[in-house]
């Protein structure tokens, strides 16, 4: 072996920098919207630190000194969740850790975590440093050569095998399965278990040769063993093999399948393994027979519902389950038992509940016939969504969108005459869309603007933009007159500019596109052709309308987030009218002052202008804000740079990080044995 290129301490230095580096969180994203130096500089430290973490172990291999073994082990760890992108990272680690594994002396807490580490690579690298003659080491080797991973089982074995026979069934049957089946069927089942026996030390390597002969072999045997051949077979890291397909076609097609798989969700919870179970069972899904397919979704789906909340979130049993359940649901199916689901359990309709979300998901998608729950989804509706009905607002919301008109004219003459303004703006919506009948209704614009003279439901229409478009005509003319309050003045704003343009563009993510709001506004005129009223009425938004905005604005004092927000989100293009920048440092004192979260708002109105003079402000609004935004604020900060064509200022970059004071990052294991 070649000498060292660094000394221990030089190493240590060296994988300390590194490793700080790539905790850093620069170098673990980019913040919202970072500019491309900072986005460079970021994948810069990444790389960096990922080389000088490969040569530190390489380095800690050729020192031969197994102190360096619990800092691969941390390398290896934050490494692993960038494997995706540069596969071989983690193996050369995998591989550091096993050379240093050997030149250890003892069994040390380091050798324990990597036998337990979930990942195959590290358990299988700890074998090296695991001696058959120490009883404690001997417990670990044994607990290895049973691994779902051949590879792992293989080794485990084989070092067993110098200290003594090790069963032939070990790792694959949980006990003798010779001694577990009939005397009168054992000469003919004694061939087929040894045939198993070999494919599943076999199972690392991914051939679509003889795919279904495992599957073929496992069913032979009596219903106990197969099942539980079957389902080790099936806990793996990764789903490589071709011949895994069949296994799980076979084990699932059995009327205790679901049950023989559900142990192996608990081990599949990290977020790598569930990705990788869902998308093989997904393969699996267009081999099964459909009454199968839908069957085992079903009882997932049911009994990951049934779990206790706790596993129920990210990264959980049932997230795993209803994830796979997900994958083999077949979307004309009946829903009920899935809204059933629901509808019974509250908990399944928290935002935070991955079983849940599945199941939402599931339902939304779905493609079955709802003919038969209309009846029911209407009266929810019209009820406002009482109870559990509230948890699936949203669902039945989406599924009443495409009912059938017949389904909604009767619902939505209904709703109107309720005093919910919501469930009122629901039957609005519909009476002018596609419950709208010719033979019995005027046209729709004229059915519009009775909508917006009546108090019951004039508020629903001015807060819908696409029944604003309708009536722009109406609240234009009364727009000039100066008969409209504030709500309605900025609603009829909004669909001139809908329609014509003349309000300057919100600019949140990215500058406006002027050509891309032409289109918009020229498809909207398209749509509502005949609607317009008369030419008098037709173009941008003119200065004695912006007049007559700001006065009926005048009357509004703001006193909440979303007033404000209402206040200052319409404003005409061009430079400032003397009382819209009134209004501008009404809000800036109101941030310093008062509320820092309207530091948010105050940065967007800036972005309507783009004017180089409002920099100095857009600067202290990201000194201002509240810490959470800071990354927000500094993205915008950045856009109105752009839109105003100032450059941005140059970065200082980073010095190299230097080892914090006292850090003992490679030297963990000196102390451990």
């Amino acid at each position: 072996m070649k000498p060292p290129l660094m000394d221990r301490q030089a190493v240590h230095d060296l994988a300390t920098a590194a490793m700080e580096h790539l905790l850093d969180r620069g170098a673990r994203g980019v913040q919202f919207r970072g500019d491309p130096e900072e986005i460079q500089e970021h994948h810069a430290d990444f790389d960096a630190a990922v080389a000088a973490l490969r040569f530190a172990a390489a380095q800690a291999v050729v020192l031969e000194d197994h102190s360096f073994l619990p800092a691969v082990l941390a390398a290896f760890a934050e490494l692993s969740h960038w494997n995706d992108d540069a596969p071989g990272n983690a193996d050369a680690l995998s591989h550091a850790a096993c050379r240093l594994a050997g030149a250890t002396p003892t069994l040390t807490a380091t050798l324990r975590a990597m036998a337990g580490h979930e990942d195959r690579r590290m358990r299988e690298a700890a074998i090296a440093g695991l001696r058959p003659d120490d009883p404690a080491a001997l417990a670990i080797l044994d607990t290895l050569a049973q691994d779902p991973e051949a590879r792992v089982r293989r080794e485990a074995r084989r070092v067993l095998a110098t200290a003594g026979e090790v069963p032939w069934w070990r790792g694959k049957f949980l006990s003798d399965p010779v001694a577990r089946i009939p005397k009168a069927d054992a000469g003919r089942l004694r061939p087929v278990l040894e045939r198993i026996s070999t494919l599943l030390d076999e199972l690392d390597h991914a051939s679509e040769k003889g795919a279904g002969e495992l599957a073929a072999l496992i069913a032979q045997l009596p219903e106990e063993l197969a099942l539980e051949v079957g389902a080790r077979a099936l806990d793996r890291e990764t789903f490589h093999s071709a011949a895994l397909r069949p296994v799980a076609v076979w084990l699932l097609a059995q009327p205790r399948g679901v049950d023989a798989v559900r142990p192996l969700f608990q081990r599949w919870t990290s977020l790598e393994r569930g990705f990788r179970a869902e998308h093989f069972f997904g393969t699996v899904a267009a081999l099964m027979a459909l009454t199968d397919r839908q069957r085992v979704a079903l009882a997932l789906f049911q009994k990951a519902a049934a779990l206790p909340p706790a596993q129920q979130e990210d990264e959980s049993t049932g997230a795993i389950m209803a994830a796979v359940a997900g994958r083999l649901w077949l979307p004309t199916a009946d829903v009920t038992p899935l809204l059933d689901l629901c509808l019974a359990n509250e908990d399944l309709n928290r935002h935070d509940n991955r079983v849940g979300s599945t199941l939402h998901r599931v339902l939304y998608a779905s493609k079955a016939d709802l003919s038969a729950w209309y009846p029911r989804l209407v009266q929810a509706r019209l009820d406002g969504y009482p109870g559990a009905f509230q948890g699936v607002s949203s669902i039945v919301h989406a599924w009443l969108e495409d009912a059938p008109a017949a389904v909604l004219r009767p619902a939505a003459e209904q709703a109107v005459l309720k005093d919910d303004s919501t469930v009122a703006a629901w039957g609005v919506k519909h009476l002018l869309g596609r419950a709208h009948d010719p033979a019995r209704d005027p046209p729709r614009a004229e059915l519009a603007a009775r909508f917006l003279a009546h108090p019951r439901t004039r508020l629903c229409v001015l807060e819908d933009p696409e029944l604003c478009l309708l009536v722009t005509p109406v609240l234009r003319r009364q727009l000039r007159e100066g008969s409209l309050d504030f709500t309605a003045a900025r609603a009829a704003i909004r669909a001139i500019d809908d329609l014509w343009g003349g309000a300057a563009p919100m600019a949140i993510t990215d500058l406006p596109d002027p050509s891309e709001a032409a289109k918009r506004e020229a498809k909207h005129r398209r749509e509502l052709r005949g609607l317009l009223g008369p030419r008098t009425l037709h173009g941008p938004v003119r200065e004695d309308e912006w007049a007559q905005f700001r006065a009926a604005r005048r009357d509004v004092v703001p006193r909440s987030f979303q007033q404000w927000r209402e206040l200052v989100d319409t404003l005409p293009k061009g430079p400032w009218h003397p009382e819209d920048r009134a209004l501008l440092q009404r809000l800036m004192e109101t941030v310093r002052k008062e509320d820092r979260s309207l530091a948010m708002d105050a940065a967007v109105v800036l972005c309507f202008k783009f004017l180089p003079e409002d920099l100095p402000l857009m600067e202290e609004l990201v000194s201002i804000c509240e810490e959470d935004d800071r990354d927000w604020m500094q993205g915008e900060l950045r856009l109105f740079r752009e839109g105003a064509g100032i450059p941005h200022p140059r970065r200082k970059r980073r010095g190299a990080a230097t080892p914090p004071q006292g850090a003992e990052w490679m030297d963990e294991a000196d102390d451990e044995r």
